[in-house]
């Protein structure tokens, strides 16, 4: 199993001014001159519902297997 980090709380700016709050799962290694492909979600209202631990799992296979 791959070591990975969650940042819980952080956000992307988009061109117009807009933030999205997001939750980042990424993969060991990533950052400054290494990037890797990202699978982005798009939940609104839903960083902690009811589904979220199930989908958490996901995540967390993803960035094991080097997606953001």
């Amino acid at each position: 199993m791959q070591k990975i980090q969650i940042i819980e709380n952080t956000y992307i700016e988009l061109s117009d001014g807009v933030k999205l709050s997001t939750r980042l799962w990424l993969p060991a290694g990533v950052g400054g001159d290494n990037p890797v492909p990202a699978i982005f979600e798009f939940l609104p209202y839903r960083k902690r519902d009811m589904t979220s631990q199930r989908d958490e799992i996901n995540y967390q296979v993803f960035a094991e297997n080097g997606y953001v």
